[in-house]
């Protein structure tokens, strides 16, 4: 609609010229490094127009909390869930070969269970996150619905249970 602004227009004026831009970057070199790691380089690839759109809803869905809770400052519990549940919406990782091995049907899956992981250890300041846990993650993310405060309940659990 012309001469309508749409929040997405309105990120620019909220953030950090280059926030986006890190953003999407930060994930896109995350992706690319567990798809080598997955041996999954050669058909597969991390649609980079599904992830511009993903990190705009994430800045989006985080002004509007920002605005209706009053807050300033996003936790990095917040980050990662919020950031988890668009990467599931979108699915920015797709396969180029016709047909895959059925070990890789859950690949934007197992991408977020590994990122959350990543980033709670970081945030625990623990070494590893247990198997378990990341089993369960997993399992969740392929069979139930998530949203992000589940997202975000999982990884506060895990945090304030590490203390």
């Amino acid at each position: 609609m012309p001469g309508k602004s749409s929040i997405y227009q309105e990120l620019n004026g909220i953030y950090d010229k280059n926030s986006i831009p890190n953003r999407t970057a930060f994930l896109y070199n995350k992706m690319k490094l567990f798809l080598k790691s997955a041996k999954a380089e050669g058909f597969s690839i991390v649609n980079e127009n599904i992830l511009c759109h993903l990190v705009l809803d994430y800045f989006a869905d985080i002004v509007r909390l920002k605005q209706f809770h009053g807050i300033t400052f996003t936790n990095k519990e917040k980050i990662v869930a919020y950031t988890s549940y668009w990467l599931l919406r979108r699915k920015p990782i797709q396969f180029t070969a016709p047909r895959i091995d059925d070990g890789f049907v859950f690949v934007n899956e197992a991408f977020i269970t590994s990122y959350i992981a990543d980033e709670i250890t970081d945030i625990a300041k623990k070494e590893t996150v247990p198997d378990t846990l990341k089993e369960h993650l997993f399992y969740h993310l392929k069979y139930r619905l998530m949203d992000a405060q589940s997202f975000e309940l999982i990884i506060k659990s895990y945090v304030d249970g590490s203390k």
